[in-house]
């Protein structure tokens, strides 16, 4: 029952290669599911913070407001602003980065 010997060896490779294979196909793919997971929950806050400054000024006097609002991982700038086209609306943006550097802008047009 001994005749088996050398195949130790070739199992071990072929299980090794497997699974570096396994982690180079999956690793990235992790990374990347990452790192839209923190865009879509940097856009989900940022349409929050959007609503409520609208929110708050709906029923304010028609003034232009901008702030910054620091999170924990990005930094967010808000505006509103009477509608140009309209006194009767406002306009409201929201600025940030996602985790690719990229500027991303949200605006909203309400009615006063």
């Amino acid at each position: 029952m001994n005749t088996e010997k050398g195949y130790v060896l070739a199992d071990s490779l072929a299980a090794f290669s497997l699974i570096l294979f396994a982690s180079l196909v999956l690793l990235p793919s992790f990374i990347h599911m990452e790192t839209d997971r923190l865009d879509v929950r940097r856009e989900i806050k940022a349409y929050h913070i959007l609503f409520e400054d609208l929110e708050r000024h709906m029923h304010a006097a028609p003034i232009a407001d901008t702030k910054r609002i620091k999170d924990l991982s990005c930094t967010y700038v808000t505006s509103v602003k009477p509608y140009p086209e309209n006194p009767d609306y406002m306009e409201g943006c929201v600025s940030y980065e996602n985790s690719k550097n990229q500027t991303i802008s949200v605006c909203e047009i309400i009615k006063r």
